[in-house]
């Protein structure tokens, strides 16, 4: 995955609701004491099960070294998972042992096997999404919409699951992944936001009680954003692409100083350093 969209997914796995709704909702069986370990994926790796391998020995290493086995001289079980969201269909292999090359047989007992729990969020089954209060099934869904409709239809599930009592730096984070996600997509015209966004007031201090009000903020960003470029580029020309991805991050508040200094900057390093001169 893109490392944009694989930070955006870590930022929210970092939240105990969404492992939670992982396990409630998309694994077979139940689990009781577990490690787990989930990589993102954008495209099939066909060396993943071999990565996985190392993953999981490197972390009992750790385990060992830091005293926290489960018990003295065992090892806690590994549950590891790969979230893969590519455009077409996973084609890796999930188990180690189709990776080695057939020899002796009388070696084949010894030969390494590794294996993960493959998540196609594309296609999986749409009953497998209809999960009802799970944030999970909502970010995967969100992934597939491809009409304003259907986020209309959408807008009423994230409400709800912000409404849910879920803490509330975890719903300020999903909602607001929602909203960058639908803005990724009108950018790409896959969808027309306009129905959606009720335009109001800047917000200078973001907090999102629901994805419409995310989705309000990032479009306010999208715009300010795109002044900001203009303004610099007729003022001094192209601009670096370290500047252009400083300006692709900002926030409301970094963005309304930086216009403010357009037009008084000799350079347009002047225009993003961290403290001005009183």
């Amino acid at each position: 995955m893109a490392s944009e969209d694989d930070t955006a997914y870590k930022q929210l796995f970092a939240y105990p609701e969404m492992v939670r709704d992982l396990l409630l909702g998309f694994v077979p069986g139940e689990w009781v004491y577990i490690y787990l370990l989930l990589e993102f994926q954008s495209r099939s790796d066909h060396w993943m099960a071999l990565r996985m391998q190392v993953y999981v020995g490197l972390l009992y290493q750790e385990l060992v070294k830091r005293h926290e086995l489960p018990q003295p001289g065992r090892l806690p079980p590994i549950f590891p998972v790969v979230l893969y969201n590519g455009a077409k269909p996973w084609s890796a292999c999930c188990d180690l042992a189709e990776l080695v090359l057939p020899g002796n047989p009388d070696l084949a007992y010894l030969q390494p096997s590794q294996r993960y729990l493959l998540i196609d969020q594309r296609r999986l089954d749409s009953h497998a999404l209809d999960c009802g209060a799970n944030f999970l099934a909502a970010v995967f869904r969100a992934e597939r919409l491809s009409t304003t409709e259907g986020c209309a239809d959408e807008a009423r599930h994230w409400y709800l699951l912000s409404a849910s009592g879920a803490g509330t730096g975890f719903t300020q984070s999903f909602n607001r992944w929602i909203a960058r996600r639908l803005q990724q997509m009108a950018g790409r015209r896959k969808l027309n936001l306009q129905g959606l966004v009720v335009k109001e007031e800047t917000m200078s201090i973001p907090y999102f009680n629901t994805v419409m009000d995310a989705l309000r903020y990032e479009t306010q960003l999208v715009g300010q954003r795109k002044q900001l470029q203009r303004l610099l580029i007729r003022r001094f020309g192209s601009l670096p692409r370290q500047l252009k991805r400083r300006i692709d991050y900002a926030e409301m508040d970094d963005l309304d100083r930086w216009l403010d200094r357009v037009f008084d900057a000799q350079n347009v390093k002047e225009i993003f350093v961290e403290t001005q001169p009183a």
